[in-house]
């Protein structure tokens, strides 16, 4: 076997030198390496290290550095240069911590001192799922329930849709990460790829319960206002989908003035749809706290069509308490970005920004 391979691989060699045939060598861009094969066969990683094409097997290449999907090459974003820290520390976090108020007119209450003028249309709300999770332990999801409310805020020229969701972290984990009954994907409408079932059911619901009617009533007014889209835990599955359709339906394709924000949010369809909405949506920003255990689920590894993250994930490493310092990944699943470590930790996905989002007090 071992002179057979070694024939093969000097009867490469000759092809490459003599008939102009590929090795993994001549391949000069991560696009053009990433998924492919040389003439014998072998698969063929970008190492982002080196920026060189190499075997999949027999090569130097860290494994934190290497890049087997096309998908996932880093790109050189500048629209990455956007994020402001202080924009979504104050802004972002108090448009999803209004949310607890649960009530229309109390959400706008609490935005209205600090955000004069605040308008809340209405609030809605459904059962994100209707199930009883067997593994690890007989955990009830009934109880949860996924959120939705929209504002205009004249005085910043800004429309926001905001979803949320009881932030469960241990029903949330076993329903996603259950290897044995893993989430169904799904098609979701007019969108390439697919998402999970477990995410386009509950938007759905809130989305054609009126959510849908109240954004179009607003930007119809004022076309030239920013659109936010929130999501934190859950919500940030379903706010991804929302900004989706309002990229496809409201902004004719010109999104310059559509930005998406996260908090915690899972991975929410395969690999097309998250192309899919990079196109859509390039101004997404997926804002991680040190530990959240959210962002690894559902795990990639038990999949035979593993989920992808969407660019651009934004990871506070050390923690959002007081320190500004993150990170900004041009990979979809930059294996030096969250998923570098194993490890977890749920209050990490209770606390954002030196706010406890459960009930939004320091």
């Amino acid at each position: 076997m071992n002179l057979w391979w070694f024939a093969l691989i000097f009867s490469c060699s000759i092809l490459v030198f003599v008939e102009g045939q590929r090795n993994c060598a001549s391949l000069k861009s991560c696009s053009e390496c990433a998924n492919s094969t040389d003439c014998t066969g072998t698969t063929c990683t970008w190492c982002s290290e080196t920026q060189a094409c190499v075997p999949y097997i027999f090569n130097v290449c860290p494994l934190n550095a290497r890049v087997d999907v096309a998908y996932n090459c880093p790109w050189n974003v500048l629209n990455t240069e956007k994020y402001d820290d202080t924009f979504v520390r104050q802004t972002v976090a108090d448009l999803i911590c209004a949310a607890n108020q649960q009530d229309a007119v109390n959400i706008q209450r609490s935005l209205q001192g600090k955000y004069p003028g605040a308008l809340v249309t209405n609030f809605y709300t459904t059962n994100c799922w209707n199930d009883t999770l067997l593994w690890p332990f007989n955990i009830n999801s009934n109880n949860m329930l996924c959120f939705a409310y929209t504002v205009i805020i004249d005085s910043a020229k800004l429309i926001a849709l905001i979803f949320t969701s009881t932030p469960n972290v241990a029903a949330i984990v076993a329903k996603l990460s259950n290897p044995f009954a893993l989430p169904r994907y799904v098609d979701p409408q007019n969108l390439n790829g697919k998402v999970y079932d477990c995410f386009a059911y509950p938007f759905n619901e809130l989305w054609t319960s009126g959510v849908a009617n109240d954004y179009n009533s607003l930007i119809s007014k004022v076309p030239e206002y920013k659109t936010l889209v929130i999501g934190y835990s859950i919500g940030g599955a379903m706010a991804s989908l929302a900004s989706d359709i309002i990229s496809q339906r409201f902004t004719s394709g010109n999104s310059a003035n559509l930005e998406l924000y996260t908090f915690g949010a899972p991975r929410i369809g395969d690999m097309n749809y998250a192309m899919a909405h990079d196109q859509l949506v390039p101004n997404t920003y997926r804002i991680i706290n040190r530990l959240d255990p959210i962002p690894l689920s559902p795990p990639r590894a038990f999949s035979p069509d593993p989920p992808f993250h969407s660019r651009h994930e934004v990871w506070y490493k050390d923690s959002t308490m007081s320190n500004t310092k993150f990170t900004i990944f041009h990979m979809a699943e930059d294996p030096t970005g969250r998923i570098s470590s194993i490890f977890s930790e749920n209050n990490d996905h209770l606390n954002y920004f030196g706010r406890n989002l459960q009930t939004c007090l320091p």
